[in-house]
C-alpha cells in the first residue's frame, strides 16, 4: 500500500481528481484502501499541510483527501492532528472541512477537543462552531 501510495504521488494526472472521486465511490472496501495506502504512504501528514497553501489547487488536493479519509472513516489521523498539529491554522482547516462534509464520525473528536482548556481561543471557536453546525435547528434553544 505504501509503495501505491507513493506511486500515487509520481503520476502526471489531477491527483486531486483522483482524490474527490475515490471519496465518491459507492465501495466502501476500496475507498477505505485507497485512504490507508495514502495514510500508510506518509501522504497524509505532507496534505495536511497544504490545506493552508497560497496554491489553491494544493488546498483542493488536500481538501479532496481529508474528505476521503473522512468518506472512508480513517478518521485517526485527522484526530491526531487536530490534536497536536503545530501550525493552529492548519488545525482550523481541518475543522473547516469536518464541518463542511458534516461527517458524523469526527463529531467525537471535536467534542473531546472542546474539553481541552489548552486550545488556542481561535481552534476552540472552530470547534464550537463546527459542533453547533451538526446539532439541529429544532434542538436550538432560542435566546
Amino acid at each position: 500500500r505504501a509503495t501505491a501510495a507513493r506511486v500515487l504521488t509520481r503520476l502526471g494526472f489531477n491527483r486531486a481528481d483522483a482524490w474527490a472521486r475515490a471519496a465518491l465511490l459507492e465501495d466502501t472496501g476500496r475507498k477505505r484502501q485507497i485512504a490507508r495506502a495514502a495514510i500508510e504512504g506518509g501522504l497524509v501528514e505532507r496534505y495536511f499541510d497544504r490545506l493552508v497553501h497560497s496554491d489553491y489547487k494544493q488546498v483542493y488536493e488536500a481538501f479532496a483527501l481529508v474528505t476521503l479519509l473522512l468518506k472512508a472513516r480513517e478518521t485517526e489521523p485527522i484526530a491526531l492532528a487536530l490534536e497536536s498539529h503545530q501550525n493552529e491554522t492548519v488545525r482550523i482547516a481541518l475543522i473547516h472541512v469536518i464541518k463542511v462534509h458534516k461527517e458524523h464520525d469526527a463529531l467525537p473528536y471535536l467534542h473531546k477537543l472542546a474539553k481541552r482548556k489548552d486550545l488556542p481561543k481561535e481552534v476552540w471557536e472552530a470547534v464550537e462552531a463546527a459542533i453547533d453546525r451538526f446539532t439541529p435547528e429544532e434542538d436550538k434553544v432560542a435566546v
